[in-house]
């Protein structure tokens, strides 16, 4: 039985994924760099230390990825003082469901904490909303390694196997199931392998379709 629902953040909760790949592209160049989109996909989901390795190993080690990510969040942060952040369809009626039927509701995202809280504030969602908010800050190991969902399952005080997990991405699918949880994949702009799809409880197009079947307790 379900008993709490943990949220990933970019590209479940909210459209950013797209934005690190757009932006992040568009700041490279104005940097002086040429980065295949592709490598810009294959750390989506990653903690910035093991995101940072990933862009070491395909351009080298004096690549500047410190300076380079404190640039992107400085735009993302300007972007945000003059565009709300774009919410994934579902969003809000799937965490007011969850509240009204007394499940206990997480965010784990690879995010530093500060920045969860600013995509929240752009949502105009209270952080006191959710019962657990676990960041990258909290963890040694990001995902793909399951460490931050175990950590937010022993903060819920639940069973792993009564939690599910909403995500996206490869990295946070493998985590997901590697720490015993229920998962349900909801697709943003990166293509899965089909393997994950077998290995997920169930892969909806949109938060609005988690309503339904929790409503006829399909999992």
């Amino acid at each position: 039985m379900i008993k709490a629902v943990v949220f990933d953040m970019d590209g479940l909760m909210f459209d950013t994924e797209r934005l690190w790949v757009e932006e992040g592209y568009k700041l490279a160049i104005k940097l002086g760099y040429s980065i295949p989109k592709e490598l810009f996909y294959e750390t989506i989901g990653m903690k910035n230390e093991d995101a940072s390795k990933i862009f070491s190993n395909n351009l080298g080690y004096n690549f500047p990825f410190i300076t380079f990510r404190k640039l992107y969040h400085k735009v993302i942060n300007l972007k945000l003082r003059f565009e709300k952040i774009k919410e994934k369809l579902g969003l809000k009626e799937l965490l007011v469901y969850l509240k009204n039927n007394d499940y206990k509701i997480a965010i784990a995202s690879s995010n530093k904490k500060e920045r969860i809280y600013l995509y929240l504030k752009s949502a105009n969602i209270n952080p006191d909303f959710f019962d657990v908010i676990v960041s990258g800050d909290d963890v040694l190991n990001g995902k793909p390694n399951p460490e931050i969902f175990k950590l937010t399952c022993q903060k819920l005080n639940e069973k792993n196997s009564d939690i599910l997990v909403l995500e996206d991405s490869l990295n946070g699918s493998l985590a997901a199931i590697n720490s015993g949880c229920h998962l349900i994949i909801v697709p943003d702009i990166v293509k899965l392998p089909d393997f994950l799809y077998l290995l997920a409880d169930k892969v909806e197009n949109s938060l609005m379709d988690i309503i339904s079947l929790l409503e006829k307790n399909k999992l």
